[in-house]
């Protein structure tokens, strides 16, 4: 990778698999070469070891990447060596992007795609909270619902404005997301769910993140659902986003965020066949890519989960669970074991302890005082919910593959 120095360039944090472009070079810049590098690592037994060593080393509890070893595979039959051709431009020509007839310039900088399902009790208050947002540059609302006539209903009769799209049987959030991406134009895209309102100044400091070069933005999450259920909830799911953690560049996938449009593209878009959990496989898709994530705290969202009792607490994170164990399945190589020593240990045996661990430990860095207090008195339910959503993760990778998968 080549890039014009400057001062106060910065590159991702990333141990390991980054790529070493700065993190304020949009993706939108890159450009392809037809410079060729020659990649002898994989030559000989002795080369291969040492390379899968190296991993071993660096990686000692997967946290990057779950298996080095098909680092030790011999390499294939290789691609013949010949000269580059003479007068060969270093850069690839870019695909035609269009003519000026193609420039719109009232397209939206940003697209607030909101997914809904049954929710017609409170879907007027979520995209109000979206359409009244208050930004520099344009935006635009969009909409989707699946299986839900009166949620969809609501939307038509109250926005008339706003981009609706209705899927007739319901679909999981993946494909939902997918619908609404079809149709956006922002150069950003955001995913505001029908359990999530925007404080003023939401979008537009979203956007100000973005616009500093950053492919992902997450930001500070407020709770909703102030039963105790729903304060356990809320700490299982958002403690890496408490509003306490100040704005900072990340080293890892986020949890939640917005995107640069076009690198959702370059993943294909959202798996569509998950309950849950497929932001996750997007997310560590594209910061296995390189791409770069920015926590801003002043982007702020209120989330009120569903688990306002204890029943509707271990419910949902049992499904979020087996959206993990999906993940988990989906993600072994073909003809390995997915229930291996490597998932037992990290998933039946570390599982819990890491859970709440991490949790704890951002309650503790970030909450303050009212949070922490908040988060001793509903302790309990918080051991709850992990362990239902240990229970989901066993539950799907018993099932194991499904029917021709």
């Amino acid at each position: 990778r080549a890039f014009a120095w400057r001062p106060g360039l910065l590159l991702p944090e990333k141990r390991l698999h980054l790529v070493p472009v700065p993190v304020t070079i949009p993706a939108g810049r890159w450009r392809e070469t037809t410079v060729r590098i020659r990649h002898l690592a994989s030559l000989t037994p002795a080369a291969r070891e040492a390379r899968a060593e190296k991993y071993r080393e660096a990686d000692p509890e997967r946290e990057f990447q779950d298996d080095y070893e098909g680092l030790l595979q011999p390499p294939g039959s290789p691609r013949p060596w010949v000269p580059r051709p003479a007068g060969l431009p270093v850069l690839s020509p870019e695909p035609d992007a269009g003519g000026e007839e193609d420039f719109d310039p009232d397209a939206p900088v940003l697209s607030a795609i909101v997914i809904a399902r049954d929710d017609a009790g409170r879907i007027e208050r979520v995209v109000r909270s979206v359409i009244s947002q208050e930004t520099p540059e344009p935006f635009e609302t969009i909409v989707v619902v699946s299986g839900s006539p009166e949620t969809a209903d609501v939307v038509r009769r109250t926005f008339p404005d706003v981009t609706l799209v209705e899927l007739p049987d319901p679909v999981f959030p993946g494909a939902a997301r997918n619908a609404g991406l079809a149709l956006a134009r922002g150069d950003f895209v955001s995913f505001p769910g029908s359990h999530i309102e925007l404080p003023q100044g939401s979008l537009a400091a979203r956007i100000r993140a973005h616009e500093r070069g950053f492919p992902m933005v997450t930001g500070s999450t407020l709770n909703a659902t102030r039963t105790r259920a729903g304060w356990a909830a809320y700490f299982l799911d958002h403690s890496s986003a408490l509003p306490g953690r100040p704005s900072m560049q990340l080293e890892g996938p986020p949890v939640h965020c917005s995107y640069e449009r076009e690198i959702l593209e370059k993943v294909g878009g959202f798996p569509e066949d998950l309950r849950a959990g497929e932001d996750t496989v997007v997310n560590h898709a594209l910061a296995r890519l390189g791409y770069q994530a920015f926590r801003a705290a002043d982007v702020i969202i209120v989330h009120a989960n569903p688990c306002r009792t204890a029943r509707a607490l271990a419910r949902h994170h049992f499904s979020r669970g087996r959206g993990f164990g999906r993940i988990l399945i989906d993600a072994a190589p073909a003809g390995e074991r997915v229930i291996g020593w490597d998932n037992v240990r990290r998933h039946l045996l570390g599982y819990l302890p890491r859970r709440i661990g991490s949790t704890s430990a951002n309650v503790n860095a970030w909450g303050g005082p009212q949070l922490r207090a908040a988060y001793r008195r509903v302790l309990p339910l918080v051991w709850l919910g992990a362990i239902a959503a240990w229970a989901g993760t066993w539950f799907e990778l018993l099932r194991g593959p499904r029917r021709g998968g």
